[in-house]
């Protein structure tokens, strides 16, 4: 009885959360880069992977699954859905890592629950869900990889290298690598963090067995760095590989980011949960443990070194870093909130503990979660990326986004016009990205009237919108 109660407020939690975003799924049509990988015959699968990463860019997993058949638009509005999910599934595996290897035994349905609320805070942080979840180039360059980098760091927190494991792990490293550059440079990161602490520990064998790791790290990160795409890539951005300017800009967003974020509301809210998970009617030796807290210095200077690396690969190769801006922002600010969690849990693991009495929450310590837990969720609901949904479903927005599309469609595959004009229409900002735009002769136009032709077999020259 009380399981079936748990996995009702389970059910209803994930509902009220995350619902709007999955119900927003139902209207989404493909997108800008989508346009011109969209519809080809899957003969030329071949050619055109050959020419993204020769010509592109060096992403040799994301042009694999993006110029592969999967623009059916049923099939478009499922993945989002799967994406939110699978997303929701790593953060719980992550934090479930740290809470077994601090050994704070807590109930699974108490974990999952403390998961969908620091997975709602991270949506909520998110500069643009357009990006994360429903635009299919962006989320498979992006979110992607941070669900693979979330269950990697999951393996290697329960010391899960070797034998069954080492194959999905190495699987991950690959599909992060060659999904994208600053989750490769995170990924080096942890293999060092590794590395580190084994020496450390003075775990001598473990650390020459381990080395495999960096033979593989090595040999899957060398075509990122090689194929012509991505010297293409990083030549067409004039500002791009100056280094001190990299090292120089990167340090000061880091230190900058980290210091005006880490006091927002949420994330103090989100050390307070922490430490009253550790705090469960334990008591505590204010003896500070020296060998901890070194452990804890070097653990947090590498965490925070995984989140200057990505200020670093966005500055040495096109010049700039928004923490803030779109779909780099997107995973930038993913990767601050799983970095500073990831701290939280090392700084409270300098302290010595009762052993016996970990896992037993007292009755304060229960109100006191559950008052964080409610905080965290009021938070979410009032944030502007859930209140945006919310609004794009409730005003029709996103319905009337999702006929006119459809409406377009029918015309365009009977129309036999060469320039065809449509009405500017008003866009739903929750799922939206970018659709068409005044200037024919725009990138996204062009691919655009290639995937008709492709879809229609039309001959149309230009589609271009106008106010």
């Amino acid at each position: 009885m009380i399981k079936g109660v748990k996995t009702i407020v389970v059910a209803i939690i994930i509902f009220i959360l995350f619902g709007p975003y999955i119900y927003l799924s139902k209207y989404i049509y493909l997108s800008s880069d989508d346009f011109g990988r969209a519809y080809y015959n899957i003969s030329t699968f071949g050619d055109r992977y050959y020419y993204w990463v020769t010509h592109e860019n060096g992403r040799y997993i994301n042009a694999l699954v993006t110029n592969l058949p999967v623009y059916n638009l049923k099939l478009q509005r499922i993945i989002p859905v799967i994406f939110i999910f699978l997303f929701l599934f790593a953060i719980y595996s992550f934090l479930k890592s740290l809470i077994l290897s601090k050994r704070l035994f807590l109930n699974k349905s108490l974990i999952f629950i403390i998961s969908t609320l620091v997975t709602s805070h991270i949506i909520s942080a998110l500069p643009l869900t357009a990006h994360f979840f429903y635009w299919f180039a962006a989320s498979t360059v992006y979110l992607l990889p941070l669900v693979g980098l979330l269950f990697l760091t999951s393996n290697f927190i329960k010391s899960r290298f070797f034998g069954k494991y080492f194959y999905f792990n190495l699987l991950l490293i690959i599909i992060c690598v060659g999904s994208n550059e600053m989750a490769a440079a995170i990924i080096g990161v942890l293999i060092l963090l590794t590395i580190s602490i084994a020496l450390i520990e003075k775990k001598f064998s473990f650390s020459r067995k381990f080395s495999v790791y960096f033979l593989i790290y090595g040999f899957v990160l060398s075509p990122l760095l090689f194929l012509k795409g991505t010297q293409n890539r990083i030549a067409y951005y004039e500002e791009g590989t100056n280094l001190f300017h990299a090292i120089f800009a990167s340090t000061y967003s880091t230190l900058a980011e980290m210091i005006s974020n880490f006091f927002k509301i949420e994330n103090l809210l989100i050390l307070l949960l922490i430490g009253l998970l550790f705090n469960n009617g334990k008591k505590i030796n204010l003896k500070l443990n020296k060998k901890l807290f070194f452990n804890f210095l070097l653990k947090s200077a590498l965490a925070i070194f995984c989140f200057w690396s990505t200020f670093f690969v966005l500055n040495y190769s096109v010049g700039r870093a928004t923490f803030n801006l779109y779909r780099t922002g997107n995973f930038q600010n993913v990767v601050f909130l799983i970095v500073t969690i990831y701290i939280i849990f090392e700084f409270f693991s300098i302290f010595e503990w009762d052993e016996r009495a970990k896992g037993i929450i007292n009755n304060l310590n229960k109100i006191l979660i559950l008052i964080v837990l409610i905080a965290l969720g009021t938070i979410h609901l009032k944030s502007e990326n859930y209140t945006s949904a919310v609004s794009d479903i409730y005003s029709g927005k996103a319905r009337n986004f999702s006929r006119t599309i459809e409406q377009r469609l029918i015309t365009l595959k009977n129309s036999e016009k060469s320039n065809i004009i449509f009405k500017l229409i008003d866009t739903p900002k929750s799922i939206y990205v970018d659709y068409l735009f005044p200037n024919p002769d725009h990138t996204v136009n062009m691919w655009y009237v290639d995937m008709i032709n492709r879809q229609f077999n039309t001959q149309i020259k230009t589609i271009t919108v106008r106010p």
